[in-house]
């Protein structure tokens, strides 16, 4: 990790309180040491991230580096720990830099995190209540009963799946799995009405799917969730998706399917 001085400009406070750093891509909590130690911080934090899209890439006694997933967009984000005097401060820094909003989202709901009595109390209605996407209805794909297709809907939905599986085409010769993945995973976050096209075409396209996993011997969450998400939040039936992960030896179908 970086060398990193604690930091001298947040305000004197106590509980679990965030604050903005000077620096931009920073954010932090303050935690009051009568109540908190660093372990206990790192191993909250570690407990929320058992229950989210991600992995920790590096751990020691000064903080963590970790990917997370927030709707579809891969962060990377480290978090450093200083004790001064009587307050542990917690340093959220944004190393991609790719997505201000959901790191900020990730940062409240770490905070929330703190703030729980104990990582069982409440922990997953934590995570529902500030990652919900809301993307298991296919109510925006539908149609009203009672209206028409005056803008030739079925022909749309069929372009717009050829036009993202031309996108994956032409970035698989020079992507690796995972950036094959977040060209799924960016269509399907970017242009909601393509979210259903795109499932649809995956489980279609099997020649596609082979080429995302030809030279991953290792599926690591990184790679899958993206794919293996959006079929689940596209609203596919669960015994496809359940069978075309099955087939790609995806483990971590059990993890999103629940």
């Amino acid at each position: 990790m970086a060398a990193h001085e604690p930091p001298t400009f947040w305000a004197k406070c106590s509980g679990v309180t965030p604050m903005v750093g000077k620096l931009p891509g920073e954010l932090a909590v303050q935690l009051d040491c009568s109540d908190w130690a660093e372990s206990k911080v790192m191993d909250r934090l570690v407990a929320l991230l058992e229950v989210l899209p991600a992995e920790v890439t590096t751990s020691s006694s000064e903080g963590l580096e970790v990917s997370v997933f927030v709707d579809f967009v891969l962060l990377k984000v480290q978090v450093l720990f200083f004790t001064v005097r009587e307050s542990i401060t917690a340093v959220f820094q944004d190393l991609a830099r790719n997505d201000t909003v959901r790191f900020h989202r990730f940062f409240k709901l770490a905070v929330g995190c703190l703030r729980l009595k104990s990582p069982q109390d409440g922990l997953p209605e934590l995570v529902d209540a500030h990652l919900d996407g809301n993307w298991d209805s296919e109510s925006e794909f539908e149609s009203d009963s009672d209206s028409t297709d005056d803008f030739g809907w079925d022909e749309q939905v069929g372009f717009l799946g050829a036009e993202v599986a031309a996108e994956l085409r032409r970035a698989l010769p020079r992507a690796s799995a995972l950036d094959a993945c977040q060209v799924l995973a960016r269509w399907a976050e970017c242009r909601p009405q393509t979210r259903l096209p795109i499932a649809r075409m995956v489980v279609e396209k099997q020649e596609i799917i082979e080429a995302i996993w030809k030279d991953n011997k290792q599926m690591l969450l990184v790679v899958s969730y993206p794919l293996i998400a959006m079929l689940k939040f596209a609203s596919l039936c669960p015994q496809a998706a359940a069978v075309l992960a099955s087939s790609l030896a995806v483990d971590a179908w059990s993890a999103v399917a629940q």
